[in-house]
């Protein structure tokens, strides 16, 4: 059995990390991580659209005043571009007036937002809670995509004195 770890040839560290980032798993996929890529784009997506499933697909959005904590739109800002859509919403109107995407992931008006807290009460929040879940969680996958696997690290910075003795 042999304890030498994998030879993984990473590219360039930045674009996978802004490959993560716009989609989660990208990154990943870029570095030849395939299989990861994958794995981490199910979770992180499949989380992410529960969340908005429970939310009625109106729990991401981007308000520029006091209908929504500026942390919630901070941590979804995480998950790239499926939370894009939410600042672009918030600053585009087209000549009607209306969102450019029409009502996904557009501001929701306080007397809407309060009809979805009080008709979804704790849904609401768990959908609120997966999305960002989601978000932070692609953080990591970022940072992981960036740096490569944790044994390639730690062989990188393992001298050649410190290798090591098969038995």
């Amino acid at each position: 059995m042999t304890t030498e770890p994998h030879s993984v040839p990473l590219k360039d560290p930045f674009t996978a990390a802004l490959l993560a980032w716009l989609v989660p798993g990208l990154g990943h996929i870029y570095q030849g991580r395939t299989a990861k890529g994958l794995l981490f784009f199910l979770c992180l997506m499949g989380t992410f659209a529960y969340g908005m499933y429970l939310g009625e697909w109106k729990v991401v959005y981007w308000a520029w005043d006091d209908r929504k904590p500026v942390i919630e739109g901070i941590c979804r800002l995480g998950m790239g571009l499926p939370s894009l859509p939410s600042i672009l919403q918030s600053l585009r109107k087209d000549d009607a007036g209306l969102p450019v995407l029409g009502r996904f992931q557009a501001t929701p008006s306080k007397a809407e937002l309060e009809e979805l807290n009080a008709r979804l009460s704790r849904t609401w929040s768990i959908a609120a809670i997966y999305t960002m879940i989601a978000s932070l969680l692609n953080i990591l996958v970022i940072l992981d995509a960036q740096g490569g696997p944790a044994e390639y690290a730690r062989a990188a910075a393992r001298e050649p004195s410190q290798e090591p003795v098969p038995a």
